[in-house]
């Protein structure tokens, strides 16, 4: 698994940032994940964050730690309609199953594309 996503998932939820008509938008995530060496966020189509990433695919998400540090990614989301990589998707996240099914027409995976990522501990920025 890749630094930046064991990261992002140390930190639990993360909160993502879009923008919709010059008025930003930030709302809690707790899905992320690496597959065949690419990294993934998923969603719904019918909610609004899904319009926003698809009208300006540019994302910034942010996670803390326990320790009071916290971790920033950036870059831009692709969507895939990959009908096996959704189902690979559910099967590493189950609890995904209570709300979607790979073929229901609503379940989106979006792949994170030339993510950067920084941690801030304190003073100190490490730059994944």
């Amino acid at each position: 698994m890749s630094k930046l996503v064991d990261e992002v998932k140390k930190a639990g939820v993360f909160y993502i940032a879009t923008s919709e008509n010059d008025t930003p938008h930030v709302r809690p995530f707790g899905a992320i994940e690496e597959i065949d060496g690419k990294i993934y966020l998923v969603t719904g189509n019918t909610k609004a964050v899904f319009k926003q990433l698809a009208a300006n695919p540019k994302v910034e998400f942010v996670g803390s730690y326990e320790d009071g540090s916290w971790i920033r990614v950036w870059g831009k989301v692709k969507q895939t309609n990959d009908i096996e990589l959704k189902k690979k998707y559910l099967e590493l996240r189950p609890t995904l199953q209570k709300i979607y099914k790979a073929d229901d027409g609503i379940f989106e995976v979006l792949e994170l594309e030339n993510p950067n990522a920084e941690i801030h501990r304190g003073s100190e920025i490490i730059k994944l």
